[in-house]
């Protein structure tokens, strides 16, 4: 397991913390981004529309999930790599509401964010 070191101000000493990323979307690049956190010991969660996709990230050491939601639930930095903006907005809106204030987000998707907000 992946570890960062974080300081904690409270206690006045580093502390270590684990951070596992969740991957929505693991098709070509998706999938390769997966394995190559895998390879590094970072612990993955991933879920794509097609289960065949994230059965294979589930072989390679990674979690599956079921929904989206588990994905942004289970993982304190969550990446997308959704083909198209529509489906940004179709995955990623419907969890907006229940975004932990703690989960980072990062857009790997081909269309980005700023695309994202205009549809």
């Amino acid at each position: 397991m992946h570890q960062t070191q974080a300081t904690t101000t409270q206690l006045g000493r580093a502390e270590l913390q684990t951070t596992r990323a969740g991957l929505l979307g693991v098709g070509l690049m998706g999938s390769a981004m997966a394995h190559r956190l895998l390879e590094r010991d970072i612990e993955v969660i991933a879920w794509d529309r097609d289960a065949e996709h994230v059965r294979a990230v589930e072989a390679a050491g990674g979690q599956s999930a079921t929904t989206p939601l588990e994905v942004v639930n289970g993982a304190g930095v969550v990446i997308t790599m959704l083909p198209t903006a529509s489906i940004v907005l179709d995955v990623v809106g419907p969890l907006l509401k229940d975004w932990p204030s703690e989960s980072q987000a990062m857009s790997c998707s081909r269309c980005g964010w700023a695309r994202n907000r205009n549809r």
